[in-house]
């Protein structure tokens, strides 16, 4: 048995027995981890408290191989993401998050790239004005990190920047195809070139500048679509989202 440390942000809790938990926390160290927090629903607990999902973590744990639940030592928190649970949207997109990473990522799967792409999108859907734009920023490099990369510069078929104001996506091929030779080939996905080049700057952007970004909520919201969509097609498990249900309902 090893006694291991890592930062980790909490994805979800289930009550345990009498007074333990199940916590499910996405690792810089390890990926995702299944762990039992006993008593911590005790009130003599010391880190009850910081367990409660979305939290930025320091955690110490017992790892043995041979057991598929590890054992939580000590909790220390490094940033409650507050906007997140006091705003409801914020906390739906933030959820989405959620959902998305504990229905793909496998336990023991460590991605260090995709841990900072997690805390970034929260500490942006947070603490940002523009909000929307992390989560969508989340959508694009996650899809990208998971190597379902889309070609977004030029047209499939001519190779060209795109020009007008419409382009078609064909997800079979990942990419698209302009107005013009899309005339020969069957419908896609319409994308708005200003939507496109949206989705090229949250790609390309720095974290610290995605903020900064400023596009109507027409623009917004296809590209939330479009993206979610695009997910749908890769992951099988992505297929109805109860967070996308709960964010529309919101709308």
């Amino acid at each position: 048995m090893s006694i291991l440390k890592s930062e980790a942000v909490v994805l979800k809790t289930h009550d345990f027995q009498e007074t333990s938990k199940i916590v499910s926390l996405y690792s810089k160290e390890a990926g995702r981890l299944q762990l039992i927090a006993k008593g911590v629903r005790s009130s003599k607990s010391k880190f009850g408290a910081l367990l409660d999902g979305l939290n930025y973590l320091r955690i110490v744990y017992y790892f043995k191989e041979t057991r598929e639940l590890q054992l939580l030592s000590n909790a220390e928190l490094i940033k409650a993401f507050s906007h997140l649970r006091d705003d409801l949207e914020r906390f739906s997109y933030a959820s989405i998050v959620v959902e998305i990473i504990y229905r793909t990522q496998l336990v023991g799967e460590k991605n260090p790239r995709l841990f900072y792409t997690i805390i970034s999108s929260f500490e942006g859907i947070n603490d940002s004005e523009n909000y929307q734009n992390y989560f969508n920023a989340f959508l694009i490099r996650f899809i990208e990190i998971s190597g379902f990369h889309p070609k977004l510069r030029r047209c499939l078929n001519c190779g060209q920047p795109p020009e007008g104001n419409y382009v078609y996506f064909n997800f079979d091929r990942g990419g698209y195809f302009c107005g013009k030779c899309n005339e020969s080939q069957s419908s896609g996905f319409r994308l708005s070139v200003d939507g496109l080049k949206f989705i090229l700057a949250l790609r390309d952007y720095s974290w610290q500048n995605i903020g900064k970004i400023t596009v109507s909520k027409k623009i917004l919201l296809e590209i939330e679509n479009f993206l979610l969509y695009y997910l749908k097609v890769h992951f099988d498990g992505l297929t109805t989202l109860r967070s996308v249900n709960f964010l529309r309902s919101l709308h």
